[in-house]
């Protein structure tokens, strides 16, 4: 799903409407997630030494990411987390490493959203998690 669609998609889950403490507190882990690989990808085309198929990756991926935690938080309103500070160090610059942590990161929020699923009480947040949840495993199969 495309940034543009997913906020499409969040705007039928009005911010601060009767999300149950259950779905915010979901939807801060899976908003955590979201700044920890935009976060990543963004380092990496900021520092630009990847090349070929890891810097569209990095761009891609990337851009669809910034745009998980634009929806997210704009569906969580004031309740939404902080964005903590990340340390990529020495992963960002090489293109084995990029490529390797990608991957972990990309299954990693497939995982963290096919098991959250069951767990979410709001049928339009429930809709958006598995809409976003295709979305990283089509980047954990690119990566």
């Amino acid at each position: 799903m495309g940034g543009a669609t997913l906020l499409g998609a969040l705007s039928v889950v009005p911010a601060g409407s009767s999300q149950s403490a259950n779905d915010v507190g979901i939807l801060n882990y899976a908003l955590t997630l979201e700044y920890l690989q935009s976060s990543f990808y963004t380092e990496a085309e900021r520092i630009g030494a990847l090349r070929g198929n890891a810097r569209e990756a990095a761009e891609v991926v990337g851009a669809v990411e910034r745009a998980h935690v634009q929806a997210l938080r704009k569906t969580l309103g004031s309740a939404a987390v902080a964005r903590p500070t990340f340390n990529f160090a020495g992963v960002t610059e090489d293109q084995r490493r990029f490529l390797r942590t990608a991957v972990a990161f990309e299954d990693l929020a497939v995982g963290a959203y096919k098991a959250q699923a069951p767990l979410i009480q709001s049928k339009p947040i429930l809709a958006v998690a598995v809409s976003i949840h295709s979305v990283e495993a089509r980047h954990a199969a690119w990566m």
